[in-house]
C-alpha cells in the first residue's frame, strides 16, 4: 500500500523527523494558544471598556418630569450602544467608542443639571419653611408645584415677601425742622376752633426717603412693583414716558428716571412726613359755658366776704365771677402765675386753651382764671391759677358786678367808651 506521508525522499529535501517534528508541532500549538489568549483578552478588555462606558447610575429626582426624562435618556442610551456593541461583536472602532463616550458625558451633564436644580430647590425650600415671615410662601408654592411638574426650577433666589412701603414711610418719617402746616378745623360744643399741625420735613426730603427705601430693601421694591402693575393703564401712562419703564427697579435707578419710583415719589411722599397735631384752639372771641344760654354779658360778680389772697396778695375789692363761664384761647400777654407763696411774671408762649373765670380784682383791673386744659404751647398746667389783664378777655367791659345792689358793667367803672366816670369811690 502506497504511503501518503510525504518524506521528501528522492526530491532533494529532507524533512525533520522524530523530536524535531514534535518541537515544531508544540511551537505551533503554543502560537495558536497565545493568539487565542490575546484574542480573548482583547474581547474581555473591550467588554470591560464597554461596560464602563455604558454604566450610568440613575439619580433620585423629586420631580416626576425629571424622573421620566432620566429614564428615557438611559433607555435610549442603553439601546443605542448595546446595538453598536453587538454590531461590531464587542470590538467597536475607536471613532464609535468616542461617540459613545461623548453621548455618556452629555447624559451625565443633563443629569447633573437636574441634580443642581434639585439641590437649589431644596435649599430654597428649607429657607422658606424656616422663615415664612421673610419669604413669600404663596409664590414659593407656585414655583414648587411648577418644578415638580415640569422639572425646571426657574428661581435663583427664594421669593422675598413684599413689605408695605407705605407703612415703612410712616414708621420711618423724615426728621427735620418742624414746619407749620394747614390747621385742622373742629367745632366743640358749638365753639369753632382748630388744631395746629406741624410737619417734620420738606417735600423734597420726603421724596428722597421714598427713593432710598425703594432701593435699599427688595421687599419694598417688590411691593412697589406689585402696586404699580395693578394700576389701571390710564394711571400708569403719565409715568411710562420716563426712560426706564421696564417694570423693574435696580441700582441703575438711583435717579428719578424710573417710572415706578417716579410714581411712588409723586403719590407717597406725604407718608414720609410726620404730622403732629397740636392742641385744639378756639377762634378768639367765643365763649362756652355749662349752660349754653349763658354768655359773658350775663355774668354778675358778687363781692367776696373773705379775701382769697391769690398769690399771697391782699385783695379787698375782689368779686367772684361764679367759676362757671369757660373761655377758650385766652391770651396770656401780661399774665402772672399765682400760688400760695406769691405771683410770678409769665413769659408769653401761647394762649390758654381753656380756662374758667373765677374772680375780678377791681383794684388791679385783672381777672383770675383757672386753667382747665393744658396747652403744650403755653406751658401752663391744668388747675393753675393765672392772673391776666382784663383787656385779654373779649367783651370784658360787659362783665357786671353787684355794686351796692346795682349790676354795674366793669367798663363803666373805669370811664371807658361809655363816657361814664369811675364809680370806685362808691365801693
Amino acid at each position: 500500500m502506497a504511503s501518503l506521508i510525504y518524506t521528501g525522499e528522492n526530491r532533494g529535501v529532507k524533512l525533520p523527523t522524530g523530536e524535531r517534528v514534535s518541537r515544531a508541532e508544540s511551537s505551533l500549538s503554543d502560537f495558536i494558544t497565545r493568539a487565542e489568549e490575546i484574542k480573548y483578552k482583547s474581547f474581555k478588555d473591550n467588554e470591560q471598556e464597554f461596560l464602563k462606558n455604558s454604566t450610568i447610575d440613575p439619580a433620585f429626582f423629586i420631580s416626576t418630569a425629571n424622573q421620566q426624562a432620566q429614564a428615557k435618556m438611559l433607555d435610549e442610551f442603553n439601546n443605542t450602544w448595546a446595538g453598536e456593541y453587538k454590531k461590531y461583536q464587542g470590538n467597536m472602532p475607536m471613532e464609535v467608542k468616542q461617540k459613545m463616550v461623548a453621548a455618556k458625558n452629555l447624559l451625565l451633564a443633563q443629569q447633573q443639571k437636574m441634580q443642581s436644580d434639585q439641590d437649589l430647590w431644596a435649599q430654597h425650600r428649607t429657607l422658606v419653611t424656616q422663615n415664612p415671615t421673610k419669604f413669600d410662601t404663596d409664590e414659593w408654592a407656585h414655583a414648587d408645584a411648577d418644578y415638580r411638574q415640569t422639572g425646571e426650577y426657574k428661581l435663583t433666589m427664594p421669593p422675598i415677601r413684599a413689605k408695605s412701603l407705605d407703612m415703612a414711610l410712616e414708621d420711618n418719617p423724615v426728621i427735620g425742622n418742624e414746619i407749620l402746616g394747614e390747621p385742622i378745623p373742629e367745632t366743640r360744643g358749638g365753639v369753632k376752633g382748630f388744631y395746629e399741625q406741624t410737619t417734620s420735613g420738606t417735600m423734597e426730603a420726603a421724596k428722597q426717603r421714598v427713593r432710598d427705601l425703594a432701593l435699599v430693601d427688595p421687599a419694598y421694591t417688590k411691593d412697589l412693583i406689585r402696586q404699580f402693575t395693578a394700576l389701571p393703564l390710564e394711571q400708569k401712562l403719565p409715568y411710562l414716558t420716563y426712560t426706564n419703564s421696564y417694570g423693574k427697579i435696580d441700582e441703575s435707578d438711583r435717579g428719578d428716571e424710573n417710572a415706578i419710583i417716579k410714581w411712588a415719589q409723586e403719590t407717597k411722599w406725604q407718608k414720609a412726613l410726620k404730622n403732629t397735631k397740636g392742641a385744639w384752639r378756639a377762634v378768639p372771641g367765643q365763649t362756652s359755658t355749662a349752660k349754653p344760654a349763658t354768655d359773658i354779658t350775663s355774668l354778675v360778680g358778687q363781692k367776696r366776704d373773705i379775701d382769697p389772697k391769690y398769690g399771697n396778695v391782699s385783695r379787698p375789692n375782689i368779686y367772684s365771677l361764679g367759676g362757671k363761664l369757660v373761655l377758650t384761647d385766652v391770651p396770656t400777654k401780661g399774665a402772672k402765675l399765682l400760688d400760695d407763696q406769691g405771683s410770678y411774671d409769665y413769659e408769653t408762649k401761647g394762649n390758654l386753651a381753656r380756662a374758667i373765670l373765677k374772680d375780678y380784682d377791681v383794684d388791679k383791673k385783672t381777672i383770675i382764671v383757672q386753667v382747665t386744659a393744658t396747652d403744650p404751647t403755653s406751658g401752663i398746667a391744668t388747675q393753675q391759677l393765672v392772673e391776666i389783664p382784663q383787656e385779654n378777655i373779649p367783651n370784658w367791659q360787659n362783665i357786671k358786678i353787684n355794686l351796692n345792689g346795682k349790676e354795674t358793667p366793669i367798663g363803666a367803672l373805669q370811664g371807658d367808651a361809655t363816657g361814664k366816670s369811675g364809680e370806685l369811690n362808691d365801693l
